[in-house]
């Protein structure tokens, strides 16, 4: 039969000694959450000075958490099961969450048990369950303080919120890849999760930087970046404003010396007329000068073909380099919800 028990007693010198073992100096940067801690509900045969010292360990464990414990007392509240129940409990006690310890004993058999609710919601959000087959009381005491400091450890990461990354970039504009995903350019600040990421920062013209951040819940780190410009040789290929110039220089050399070396080779042969008079005629008439232009067509056809060629590639190469940006800035947009 469930059997509840609360000791508000021990929950006020627990309260007590927490926060008098606090810094005076220290202010909370933002108000503690309240969680409301149920009757430990019992199974089975546990003899009363047991229950009543299994239910003191949780409350030890609960009240070095980073927010507010509350007591609530009574057999309705043991009882309180389903959704609708714990969120009125929540309201009542004006708690954002609750917690509801339940022990099954058998014979030295144990089940340890401790849920995190959402007031809010009525639902639960974490569970630590610890199972024990052949073991003293004395020994369930230590399962329920190991359960109780997991879910105390989950319960301190949702006080504490989600870690923020912030980017800025000197010059701003920079588009900011973390763990292989663009999420925007600089300056630029998300949500993420604990733990490490690799975050990549690139701008045209500018040597990009990579780099691994460490992120922690409750924390927001900011990162200052001053961009390097590439050097002045590999920015010149880098930008794309100082390469379609000069493919499209090219391409028009290329088809004026195409054009001249064609009509050289269409001449070549054909008497010059400028000199087709005088001693410039033989005895039938013929012109003595004749167009010699073979050598000179052929170069210019050659060379002609080469500068068309070297416009098309760079004019080629231009088109590549912005279609990969237009696809970084989509990618970026789609990123920050545009």
């Amino acid at each position: 039969m469930a059997t509840p028990h609360r000791h508000t007693l021990a929950i006020t010198l627990a309260t007590a000694v927490a926060l008098a073992s606090a810094p005076l100096s220290a202010a909370p940067a933002r108000p503690r959450p309240r969680v409301a801690v149920l009757p430990t509900a019992v199974t089975g045969e546990l003899e009363q000075h047991w229950q009543n010292k299994l239910a003191d360990r949780l409350l030890a464990g609960l009240v070095r958490g980073e927010f507010e414990v509350a007591d609530v007392a009574g057999p309705e509240a043991a009882a309180c099961g389903d959704l609708s129940c714990r969120r009125n409990l929540a309201a009542s006690a004006n708690a954002q969450y609750l917690v509801a310890a339940g022990i099954t004993a058998g014979d030295r058999q144990y089940r340890v048990a401790v849920e995190l609710v959402d007031g809010s919601t009525g639902g639960v959000i974490a569970l630590a369950a610890r199972d024990c087959d052949v073991c003293t009381v004395e020994e369930v005491g230590e399962l329920l303080a190991d359960a109780t400091g997991e879910l105390r450890a989950k319960l301190d990461l949702l006080v504490a919120g989600p870690p923020v990354v912030a980017i800025e970039t000197t010059p701003s504009g920079a588009l900011v890849e973390l763990d292989g995903t663009a999420i925007g350019t600089a300056p630029i600040e998300r949500e993420v999760t604990a733990g490490a990421h690799d975050a990549r920062v690139s701008k045209p013209g500018f040597v990009p930087q990579q780099l691994t951040l460490r992120a922690l819940p409750g924390h927001r780190e900011l990162l200052a970046l001053q961009l390097q410009p590439l050097p002045r040789s590999t920015a010149a290929v880098d930008r794309r404003r100082e390469l379609r110039p000069w493919g499209w220089t090219a391409l028009a050399l290329g088809v004026a010396a195409v054009a001249a070396g064609a009509a050289l080779l269409a001449v070549d042969g054909r008497p010059d007329r400028r000199s087709c008079r005088g001693d410039g005629v033989d005895a039938q008439g013929d012109c003595r000068y004749l167009y010699a232009s073979v050598p000179g067509g052929a170069t210019l056809t050659v060379l002609g073909s080469g500068a068309l060629v070297s416009g098309i590639v760079m004019l080629a190469v231009d088109a590549r380099r912005h279609a990969q940006r237009r696809r970084a800035q989509r990618r970026a947009a789609v990123a920050r919800g545009d």
